[in-house]
């Protein structure tokens, strides 16, 4: 990919703010238990564990992995869905670390067992 051209549509706020309803819908959040199941089946992880999700949208998946007693830490670039993420963490009283940084700039190595994209 040529330099110009780099990052052109996801860098775009009114991107996310077309395509987010459709993105994270109910019906796909409604999703997010059972994915969390079978990822945690997978890779054989066990509550504790410090996980990545980057690129978490509005955080459906860190949500979940945080119910289910895992250290998550929340990267995303978009302000938007960290405040919404945020907010539904601060409702369940779940603690989540939110970071608003493009993926390709969030290094933290030696941080997690795990990075869920």
């Amino acid at each position: 990919m040529t330099e110009h051209r780099r990052g052109v549509w996801h860098e775009q706020d009114e991107f996310w703010q077309t395509f987010g309803p459709t993105i994270f819908d109910a019906e796909r959040r409604g999703l997010s238990p059972d994915e969390i199941t079978r990822l945690i089946e997978l890779l054989s992880l066990t509550p504790g564990q410090r996980i990545c999700d980057l690129c978490c949208g509005v955080g459906r998946h860190s949500l979940e992995l945080a119910r289910r007693g895992f250290q998550v830490t929340a990267v995303d670039r978009t302000e938007r869905y960290l405040t919404e993420a945020r907010a539904a963490s601060e409702t369940e009283g779940l603690s989540i670390e939110f970071v608003q940084e493009d993926m390709r700039d969030f290094c933290r190595p030696g941080a997690f067992d795990v990075i869920l994209n």
